[in-house]
């Protein structure tokens, strides 16, 4: 899940449809996700999952409801 969630606000921060206050919330959001899937890989070490390569196609990150929407249902 943490590598799920990390790709995911990597890539709304990337696209950079989101401003001001939400854009400072999803970076902040993407750095803390960032930290928790670093953490787990390197606690789990060999054990840990390979990187996965998620396909977000059904997520359209030019459009602020989707994004908002798919971050909801990642958070619940």
């Amino acid at each position: 899940l943490e590598q799920l969630e990390a790709a995911f606000y990597e890539k709304v921060v990337e696209v950079g449809t989101l401003k001001g206050r939400e854009m400072t919330l999803f970076t902040d959001i993407r750095d803390h996700e960032i930290a928790h899937r670093e953490f787990f890989k390197s606690a789990l070490g060999s054990a840990a999952i390979p990187a996965l390569t998620p396909d977000f196609s059904m997520v359209d990150f030019k459009n602020r409801a989707s994004i908002i929407q798919t971050a909801m249902t990642f958070e619940d």
